[in-house]
């Protein structure tokens, strides 16, 4: 487990109560390596959550094709599986990125800027932690990418026979992520 800096120090953990955390084939790779199982993961039909920017991935059930995107998994309050008991993240090294990014988003000037309708407390980044968000905020728009050239694989060749697991087992065999990088 490892402490929290700036504003998430002392915000209650809003953001792992509040929100829906989309998974890419990376974030579940990384994951996968710390948490076995997949009790963690939860796949969301296309309409019951707020679209992700994810790449949706089909499944062919009952004689149509559904639309399905992952997500953490919640536990009985609605909260982050991952959320501790001290409200800390019990995967902080292995969290999705996603929630390394969060709050930040980059206006089209490539600045810093909190997401419209953010829960956190004001943020006064170093020049290093400014950095930090900017390169994750990269590798996030890298592993989507790589995603939806995984569920678009998926979708034309698997989609048919496949169900939820065999889909996070496929995404697993194909993420070319190193464990070594799981910073």
């Amino acid at each position: 487990m490892v402490g929290l800096f700036g504003p998430c120090s002392h915000c209650n953990a809003k953001c792992c109560k509040h929100y829906a955390v989309h998974l890419t084939a990376v974030d579940i790779a990384r994951l996968h390596a710390r948490v076995k199982g997949f009790e963690w993961i939860r796949a969301l039909k296309e309409g019951s959550v707020k679209k992700p920017p994810a790449q949706a991935f089909f499944i062919f059930e009952n004689g149509r094709i559904d639309e399905y995107y992952l997500f953490l998994e919640r536990n009985e309050k609605e909260e982050c599986v991952f959320l501790g008991k001290q409200n800390e993240c019990l995967v902080y090294n292995a969290r999705p990125r996603v929630c390394r990014v969060y709050p930040f988003i980059e206006n089209e000037q490539g600045k810093l800027e909190c997401k419209q309708g953010c829960r956190c407390p004001e943020w006064k980044l170093s020049e290093k932690e400014e950095k930090e968000f900017h390169e994750n905020i990269e590798k996030h728009q890298q592993e989507l990418d790589e995603h939806g050239k995984m569920c678009r694989e998926w979708n034309a060749t698997k989609a048919k026979k496949g169900s939820v697991k065999k889909f996070v087992e496929f995404l697993l065999k194909r993420t070319k992520y190193k464990i070594l990088s799981c910073v």
